[in-house]
């Protein structure tokens, strides 16, 4: 009651009370005290409590009777997602009666709206909003000039209380207090921000294609050097994007996006090589005959790994095999290219023309 009374003074645009006060107090002058002061204010904000009814509704409680009479009633709605981080809110919820109650923070103003679902842009760190605690308040060290014509929004911020959570700006391992995240949905809808999110599919696709772009334009030796390129790149314009357009690609999608294009692309390479390498095996044991068969290995049927490496193998065989033979002839051999450079000779070559420079 006295807060309120002090506040009172000092004639703020709207007052949030972010607490939950179901139940009367002991002593009913104390109610009482707290709903008259209250009602000096302007406008008064206070939460009915939701909670889950088993039977995938929502079941209302409402304040105390004196609290209703005196402040609009609006739910807190604070969801986290499925990972437990906090990044949107619910503008209007229906309870199991078929009630629908307003996000508490869209009744400060009548021209905020109260329907849909608003993707918060956390923008502003915790602390970073003005603050005080309720006894500066109390004591008077608040000038009442400063708080004129004020949104004030009033909530606990122990972290024992409660009433915590983790948000996308809070840190790996800190939490935001409820008030601040209603700080954030009123400093969100007075300037019309909202992140808007980028459907899945898309964020997934189009770096995809962009990738195989790249990848059919680069030589083979770049291609790894693409993609670990695109990945950091993308990776710094899904934060840029975000951070100064408000605009949410969801990271996971787009990095396994590019992954597996860059997988398909190895693997669709890969595939091609290992057909190039069969149809020139088969031209080789073709050409080769029953030469190969006398080397020390087995043919093949199918080209595998192991495969390869026996075939490989063969070659070098059957290319000792040509060498060793043409060392041996009892003519002089000579191969040369076009230019007339000697590529390669034999013993008796090297013998007959010890003079000359091969």
């Amino acid at each position: 009651g006295e807060l309120f009374d002090k506040l009172a003074t000092a004639a703020p645009k709207a007052v949030l009370f972010d607490v939950i006060i179901t139940e009367p107090s002991a002593d009913a002058h104390d109610d009482t005290a707290m709903t008259a002061a209250m009602a000096k204010l302007p406008r008064v904000v206070a939460p009915v409590l939701l909670t889950n009814n088993f039977n995938g509704g929502l079941h209302t409680s409402m304040p105390i009777p004196q609290l209703s009479e005196v402040a609009k009633l609006g739910t807190i709605a604070i969801l986290p997602d499925d990972d437990g981080v906090v990044r949107s809110v619910d503008l209007s919820q229906m309870d199991d009666a078929g009630v629908r109650w307003p996000l508490m923070t869209t009744l400060l103003d009548d021209a905020l709206p109260t329907e849909g679902v608003l993707r918060v842009p956390f923008n502003v760190p915790e602390g970073s909003y003005v603050s005080f605690s309720v006894s500066d308040v109390l004591a008077g060290k608040v000038s009442a000039d400063f708080l004129r014509n004020k949104y004030v929004l009033i909530g606990v911020t122990a972290t024992g209380l409660g009433d915590r959570y983790p948000t996308p700006n809070a840190g790996v391992r800190s939490t935001l207090p409820g008030i601040e995240i209603h700080a954030n949905v009123l400093d969100a809808l007075l300037n019309g921000l909202s992140v808007r999110r980028v459907d899945a599919l898309w964020a997934a696709v189009l770096p995809m294609l962009l990738l195989l772009g790249c990848l059919l334009l680069l030589r083979e030796r770049f291609h790894l050097w693409a993609f670990l390129g695109f990945m950091v790149s993308y990776a710094a314009f899904v934060m840029i994007a975000l951070w100064f357009y408000l605009v949410w690609l969801p990271p996971s999608a787009s990095m396994l996006g590019l992954i597996a294009a860059y997988v398909l692309w190895s693997w669709r390479r890969m595939a091609v090589i290992l057909n190039h390498v069969r149809g020139e095996l088969v031209s080789w044991r073709l050409q080769t005959g029953a030469v190969t068969e006398l080397l020390p290995l087995p043919p093949t049927s199918a080209l595998t790994p192991h495969s390869l490496e026996l075939d490989m193998t063969r070659a070098h065989h059957l290319s000792e095999f040509v060498t060793g033979s043409l060392q041996q002839l009892p003519v002089a051999v000579l191969l040369v290219d076009a230019t007339g450079k000697v590529l390669m000779h034999n013993k008796m070559a090297q013998s007959v023309l010890a003079d000359q420079t091969l």
